[in-house]
């Protein structure tokens, strides 16, 4: 059980090749105490006495030494066994009795409107509001999309229905424009119906009126598709070179219809007016083009066009309005304009402002407004920012703003940095239809909803509302499970039927990514997430608990208190130097490690414990140049290196490839002048794909195999090597390893599995069937936790006989992307 003794003392600088001057006396906080001379843990300073076993009580005792002291027997514990029952402590131990257990999926939670990966924009799914205060969420997984139906209230969001449908989830990229779109269409039509179209896969017709997702039809056409609109029974789909149409007959079936075709153009967008006569069709070469669809069977082109010879991405067309925007060679987005539909006259204009603001998205509201997303930075902060306008063609111009009077606006991202032009792809805000003060949005690239009634903007959310990729605090009635910008309560009351009670997505600050979860004290009040700040996470970001930071020149570390209802605690947020690097968090250290030209620089951070320190920039405690064989560099989409830690022995393990001779393994250990190096292994023609750290053992995971390392004085041994199992196909992530048994994914074609790797038997013992790959494990009680970003599924675990899953995960650092070799 673990007790913290001795008071926060100061950081002193850190030295370059050791540890700072406080590390000569004592390790980072909840790292390992020292020996002291005759024995025992010399325990000064912010060092943890924790040794790691809930039957003890942990002290700082008068000698100065870490005592661990016997709690009473028959005392109820959790020894992370989920195939022990009845578990009590005994002579300090916490023990249970084995029991059997079949190998299953007994619950399952989903998420919505989350970003498991967090990847840029659109990647991750699409939220779109839909008339009557409902909204449609659509989340990728392995097979398809799962797709949630939802009311969105004035203060929260509540799901009716969700299914899961074949229709995979695709997105558009133009080279040129940096133009980036997702080819997936949401299109409300008449009688309670829905459209759903996707790109090479064709067009759902759903039913809404019991507000659930009932499908009625389904039309397969493997053509292209960037975009769609539709009205009452007729859909128009945008395919590049043409525009086609397709009809809802009356028993609901789905008809093709007659095509437009475009001369010397590419169709990019495409929107109804609102009596649904004529059609916009937005051209990357000719700006925006009409047709008369009055007839739909007979349409035809018109004279009518606006923006000629202009690059458009993309077209909003609502009461009477027109709103575009143009799109600019090389990652620059141009400037939105509003347009009469009647006249074709200008009526409102938002351009960029240079390095300090940039216009990104733009949607027409009910009621006369217009709702605008734009980029803007001052003060080293960076912010996207929701701005509602009213046309007004008398407001004088305002910073770039012509023919429009700002009424309010709404932050819902920040960060700390200069202003870039990366993240300035086509994000447009989406809007549903209904009355001035119904108006709903959703923002990109968090997709935030947003209600705006005349009293101003506000964000609504609900307890499922993000992803469940990383968990902590498990027990056998509870767990917290976090995503890149949420986190969520989640009560295992009834493991066959978990419920999320609390959380959602949380504040504008923290929504910079990946989180990684860290606990202080037995009762787990408070943990600590860190999150890249920048605009967004490229694609190739780390899993649960790594982080790769590239231009970005800081790290935040934010602590939550899950006692007060998921709120942020005043105050707690730090910032440490990062990037170009990577960051794992291992107990209560942070590692930094950048490569440069034949050398490592390791930095070494610790998570503070409340309260604040007087400084909110974190100093480092080591600052240390660690050597590397291969040329390692940040942002290579292959694996160069891996690293891993564990800071509860103060070991750390990197792999450092070289695709001309394979991967060097070098193994420190932490001693009074920093860490020094203690084994080394080659391992010619192999590449690291993961890596994780434990005491003396490791889990190196390559191409096909999986293997055991273990240190045994100066060298490393290979203990086990397991192949792919038969039923897996490749391997994919590497999740946790807990002594005995190896927790790897795998996946073959769009199907994802967990397998749990016996090393007694060198062999799977059990595999769990997953929608998207498993990123974290917990165990609670009789029954473990998988995560996957978009479910948590409750599983009952193969019980032959004992083995352990732990809570606190050992580190495992990884390259983001899953590897697909």
């Amino acid at each position: 059980m673990a007790a913290g003794c001795g008071q926060e003392s100061a950081i002193a600088p850190a030295v370059d090749g050791g540890p700072a001057a406080a590390d000569r006396e004592a390790s980072p906080e909840g790292g390992p105490a020292r020996d002291g001379p005759d024995g025992g843990s010399i325990c000064i300073g912010p060092i943890a006495c924790d040794d790691g076993q809930p039957c003890t009580e942990d002290i700082c005792g008068a000698s100065g030494k870490c005592e661990h002291r016997p709690i009473v027997d028959g005392t109820a514990c959790d020894d992370d066994d989920a195939c022990t029952t009845g578990d009590a402590c005994a002579s300090g131990a916490c023990k249970g009795a084995s029991r059997s257990s079949a190998a299953a999926i007994v619950g399952q939670l989903t998420a919505f409107g989350g970003d498991g990966a967090a990847r840029r924009t659109y990647d991750d799914g699409l939220t779109v509001p839909l008339p009557g205060g409902l909204a449609l969420s659509i989340d990728p997984i392995a097979t398809g999309t799962r797709l949630t139906l939802l009311r969105v209230g004035t203060t929260a969001i509540e799901v009716l229905d969700a299914r899961v449908s074949e229709m995979p989830f695709t997105s558009s990229w133009d080279s040129l424009r940096w133009y980036h779109s997702p080819t997936v269409a949401v299109m409300p039509l008449a009688r309670d119906r829905l459209a759903i179209a996707g790109s090479n896969y064709g067009i759902e017709l759903y039913d809404l009126s019991a507000r659930s997702l009932r499908r009625e039809a389904q039309l397969l056409d493997h053509a292209d598709m960037l975009a769609g609109a539709a009205h009452e029974q007729w859909i128009w789909l945008c395919r590049r070179a043409h525009v086609q149409g397709v009809h809802v007959e009356d028993d609901g079936s789905l008809a093709a219809g007659p095509s437009l075709a475009l001369a010397d153009a590419t169709c990019s967008d495409v929107g109804l007016s609102r009596d649904g006569r004529t059609l916009w069709v937005a051209t990357l070469e000719r700006g925006m083009v009409a047709a008369d669809v009055s007839a739909p069977r007979a349409p035809r082109w018109t004279s009518r066009r606006a923006l000629d010879g202009v690059a458009l991405g993309r077209v909003h067309a609502r009461d009477g309005r027109l709103v575009t925007q143009e799109v600019r060679i090389e990652r620059q987005l141009g400037s939105i304009v509003v347009l009469d539909e009647a006249t074709l006259a200008e009526v409102a204009r938002f351009d960029a402002t240079p390095r300090t603001r940039t216009p990104f998205g733009a949607a027409i509201l009910d009621g006369g407004g217009v709702l605008v997303t734009w980029a803007r930075a001052s003060a080293g902060l960076r912010e996207l920012v929701a701005v509602r306008y009213a046309l007004d063609v008398s407001a004088p111009p305002d910073g770039g703003v012509q023919g429009a009077r700002k009424l309010d606006e709404l932050v819902y991202h920040q960060a700390q940095g200069e202003f870039d032009a990366w993240f300035m792809q086509l994000a447009s805000p989406l809007v549903a239809p209904g009355a001035a003060d119904e108006n709903i949005a959703v923002v990109y690239p968090s997709r935030r909803l947003l209600r705006m009634p005349p009293s101003g903007i506000r964000e609504v959310t609900a307890a499922r509302h993000g992803a469940f990729s990383v968990l902590h605090g498990a027990s056998p009635a509870s767990v917290m499970a976090y995503g890149p910008r949420s986190a969520s309560f989640i009560d295992l009351t009834d493991p066959t039927r978990p419920v999320a009670r609390a959380g959602g997505l949380l504040p504008p600050a923290w929504t910079a990514g990946l989180h990684v979860a860290k606990s202080w004290d037995a009762a787990r009040e408070r943990v600590a997430l860190v999150s890249r700040r920048s605009w967004d996470v490229r694609g190739y970001a780390a899993g649960p608990d790594g982080i790769e930071v590239y231009e970005t020149p800081s790290v935040r570390v934010n602590r939550l208190d899950e006692r007060a209802g998921l709120a942020p605690e005043p105050g707690a947020v730090y910032r440490m130097g990062a990037g170009p690097a990577r960051v794992i968090a291992a107990g209560a250290g942070l590692y930094q490690l950048a490569p440069s030209e034949g050398s490592f620089q390791l930095r070494l951070f610790a998570i503070p414990k409340p309260p604040p320190p007087a400084s909110q920039e974190l100093a480092p405690r080591v600052v240390q140049t660690l050597e590397a064989t291969s040329k390692a560099r940040m942002g290579e989409r292959s694996p160069l290196w891996r690293f891993a830690a564990d800071d509860a022995t103060g070991e750390l393990l990197i792999a450092d490839h070289s695709f001309t001779a394979g991967t060097f393994l070098r193994w420190y250990a932490r001693g009074p002048s920093g860490f020094e190096l203690r084994a080394r292994l080659d391992r010619p023609g192999v590449t690291p794909w993961g890596l994780l750290l434990r005491g003396a053992e490791a889990v190196l995971l390559t191409e096909d195999r999986v293997e055991l390392l273990r240190r045994s004085g100066g060298a490393i041994e290979s203990v086990a090597s397991i192949g792919v199992p038969s039923t897996g196909g490749t391997f994919g992530d590497l999740v946790d390893f807990d002594g005995r048994r190896i927790y790897v994914g795998t996946h073959d074609g769009p199907r994802w599995q967990l397998h749990v790797l016996d090393l007694t038997t060198s062999r799977s013992m059990a595999h769990y069937d997953t929608e998207n790959p498993v990123r974290a494990i917990a165990n609670a009680g009789d029954y473990w936790l998988l995560g996957t970003g978009t479910s948590l599924y409750v599983a009952s675990p193969s019980c032959s006989g004992s083995f352990r899953v732990r809570a606190a995960r050992a580190t495992n650092e990884r390259s983001g992307q899953e590897h697909q070799p």
